[in-house]
């Protein structure tokens, strides 16, 4: 009966020790590491609206984001994701890992007048423009006026 006693006190003692380490080690969060957004950036008319999707690094405990606009009154966002063009300008809004991780990401919004032009892009993969003394290039060969959408595509380019 003292040998009982004896072993049931040791298993008593060496789970007194181990219990802490165990709970621990199956209830510590793993914070977020990266964020991916579905896009970089939007290209969008007053009023229009656009989803946007975070996906956090698959390993991270919690997976909720905070959405933040830097500037509402050209680009709202809501809980979900969700971006309201407001005025003509420029926003960026910006997804923070709930976590306390620090870890985010951010889309760039350009928002244009129904009609006009937001931003001017350079197409991809082009050579450099070569100018030679007065002579004329023709800019539609190079760049990309957006929104598609945009009636209104006269600019004024100056150096």
């Amino acid at each position: 009966m003292k040998k009982f006693f004896a072993n049931a006190l040791i298993i008593v003692f060496v789970m007194a020790i181990m219990l802490p380490f165990v709970a621990t080690g199956c209830s510590k969060d793993v914070k977020a590491t990266k964020i991916m957004l579905n896009c970089e950036e939007l290209i969008m008319v007053e009023s229009e609206t656009a989803q946007l999707q975070a996906t956090i690094d698959e390993n991270a405990t919690d997976k909720s984001v905070e959405w933040v606009s830097n500037d509402t009154t050209k680009a709202e966002v809501n809980e979900s994701g969700l971006v309201t063009a407001k005025s003509e300008g420029q926003a960026t809004i910006t997804a923070l890992a709930k976590d306390g991780s620090g870890v985010r990401a951010t889309c760039k919004v350009y928002i244009a007048k129904e009609g006009e032009v937001a931003c001017i892009k350079v197409k991809n993969d082009e050579d450099p423009i070569v100018v030679r003394g007065n002579s004329t290039v023709n800019l539609q060969d190079y760049i990309v006026l957006l929104p598609e959408t945009a009636t209104n595509k006269a600019f004024t380019a100056e150096i």
